[in-house]
């Protein structure tokens, strides 16, 4: 926001300075002619004095004085002339300059498929960060385009799906590729026109794809997650409101919290994606206390109670962590005495009214009111925040807090590379290995990126494991508790570690990793790049260890490991939630 505010004032800046400049040069002009020619009349001498713009008159009699007025607007009218039309030829021909510029000198950049709200907000966020954008949008008439370029981000009109016109945004070329452009069809037909596009030209473009069905979010990560990488695009699948929930309940009131007077009591206010994101992520918050009981979460609601049948249905393992209940807001009864309020109703009007109500209440004086608004740097988050008297009721922008560059740096298999070094680090700790020996017992943020990418080339390879293994992946947003946890036998850790040796050697010296008696990331020696057959069993329990850990890694990303003799009944589970 500020570097547009720069950028505009310094646009309006510019012209100011220009005009002001234009009338010094028109009056010294004015000046000088009359000193020169005191007898001619104003609109002689003013006509003299335009045609210095255009580079003709200014001159004198001979053997006249040339008075200083004049010497200066004979300099300055001309400078301003080339300087205007220089700007006037680059405004002209601004799309053939910006073609040019995307064709030649675009590189490591991020492309958004569709300018809705989401898009318009996400790229006003990278561009913030100093990310290069461009922007596709088939609506030409989209108003959010005039908030684009004065912000210096590229707009091309046309079908995101359409070969050519991701050609033309260098997708090939670019870091990241989020399409947002709408329903959920649209978004996976746009991705993979450009995984074929960028597998068929060489690029590998980290391609996001925003769905809004929960349930079809869960079940295609969990298949991107479970399938042999066969090409160099990596997928990732994202949701605002699960992101939102997870943000969310990091930041704000802790679902096991209470105020030490009552215990803790969560209340929900709307049925819609991010209320039951929100109650899934206070569940396996809470599953992962340490505290005994469980903790009381109530949803409100229309038709409180069928929801709350429908969630229960859902995911049977809810009961588990938390005491769901029902509340009907419909009726005149006392909203019951939470500790912390959610208000999740989708349209920010109702939203307001709402938490504006509950904040009225006594039975919720001084309870912490969240409120879910698009926007948390506008409209009623600004309104809220210029209100003393509504310091319990804290704006939350699902879309301005989530779709960000933290965003493009915490998806899935980013997660998954960053549990698998901190798997790492555990392991290597309880072996009381030195830093001093081991550069790479780092935090993941200082960890070098050659490998931080060989992490990431760990996630990429979990399908090809988990086929190998005759393995599937379900979705396990809030898994059994009483189920046995999943396991490899012995001889499928020896074999699935044996294979990510082999892996992670490939890749190292495909990066010109070389083997070395001392592990020095810089020069790139490692002294396991040998085969599997001359590693000493520690160095081989270093591969044996992930592979032990990787049911748990998946678990905590919401994803179980299933046997292929149960992978059938992915088809018929499916089915099942989508009724």
């Amino acid at each position: 926001m500020r570097q547009e505010a720069h950028r505009q004032f310094g646009h309006r800046l510019e012209w100011t300075v220009v005009g002001v400049l234009a009338a010094v040069a028109l009056v010294l002009g004015y000046v000088g002619f009359a000193d020169v020619y005191p007898d001619e009349r104003f609109t002689q001498l003013l006509y003299r004095s335009l045609q210095l713009f255009v580079l003709e008159g200014g001159t004198v009699p001979e053997g006249s004085a040339v008075p200083i007025s004049l010497e200066i607007a004979r300099v300055l009218a001309p400078a301003l002339t080339v300087y205007t039309a220089i700007r006037t030829l680059f405004l002209l021909f601004r799309e053939q300059l910006e073609f040019l510029g995307l064709r030649f000198l675009l590189r490591d950049h991020a492309v958004i498929a569709g300018l809705g709200a989401k898009g318009f907000t996400l790229a006003k966020a990278l561009r913030e960060s100093g990310v290069r954008v461009v922007v596709l949008e088939q609506d030409e008439a989209n108003p959010a385009i005039a908030g684009c370029r004065p912000r210096g981000i590229r707009v091309l009109a046309g079908d995101a799906a359409d070969p050519a016109l991701l050609d033309k945004a260098r997708v090939t070329s670019a870091r990241w590729l989020v399409v947002v452009a709408g329903g959920n069809r649209a978004n996976v037909e746009i991705a993979f026109a450009a995984r074929a596009l960028a597998d068929a030209h060489g690029g590998a473009p980290t391609v996001w794809i925003h769905l809004d069905d929960l349930m079809l979010w869960r079940l295609l990560q969990a298949e991107v997650l479970s399938t042999s990488r066969r090409s160099r695009v990596r997928l990732e699948l994202f949701n605002v409101h699960e992101a939102a929930a997870r943000m969310l309940l990091e930041e704000l009131p802790a679902p096991g919290g209470g105020d030490g007077r009552r215990p803790p009591h969560v209340l929900v206010l709307g049925a819609g994606a991010l209320g039951e994101s929100l109650i899934l992520q206070a569940a396996r918050l809470r599953r992962s206390d340490d505290r005994p009981g469980t903790l009381r979460v109530t949803l409100a609601c229309r038709e409180a109670a069928r929801e709350r049948g429908l969630l229960a249905a859902r995911y049977p393992a809810l009961g588990e962590s938390i005491e769901l209940e029902a509340w009907e807001i419909d009726t005149a009864g006392a909203p019951p005495a939470a500790t912390a309020v959610f208000v999740c109703l989708g349209n920010e009007e109702a939203g307001l009214i709402a938490a504006l109500a509950l904040h009225n209440r006594p039975e919720l004086l001084g309870v912490p009111i969240v409120l879910a608004v698009d926007d948390d740097r506008s409209g009623v988050a600004i309104a809220l925040r210029s209100s003393g008297a509504l310091r319990d009721v804290v704006p939350f922008g699902v879309l301005s807090r989530t779709l960000t560059l933290e965003l493009l740096l915490r998806g899935t298999n980013e997660l998954l590379a960053q549990a698998k070094h901190e798997h790492y680090l555990a392991c290597e700790r309880a072996r009381r290995v030195d830093a001093a020996e081991d550069p790479s017992l780092v935090p993941w943020h200082r960890l070098p990126e050659s490998l931080r990418e060989s992490n990431r080339h760990f996630a990429d390879s979990v399908g090809q494991k988990l086929e190998a293994a005759g393995l599937a992946l379900l979705p396990a947003p809030l898994p059994d508790g009483d189920a046995p946890a999943f396991a490899f036998s012995d001889d499928e850790v020896e074999e699935l570690a044996r294979a990510e040796h082999d892996r992670w050697e490939r890749n190292l010296r495909g990066q010109g990793w070389r083997f070395g008696p001392v592990k020095d990331a810089e020069l790139k020696l490692h002294p396991s790049l040998v085969p599997w057959s001359e590693l000493s069993e520690d160095e081989r329990d270093t591969d044996r260890e992930p592979v032990r850990a990787l049911p748990e890694m998946l678990a905590r990303l919401g994803f179980a490991i299933v046997r292929s003799e149960d992978a059938r009944a992915l088809g018929s589970w499916a089915a099942s939630r989508q009724r």
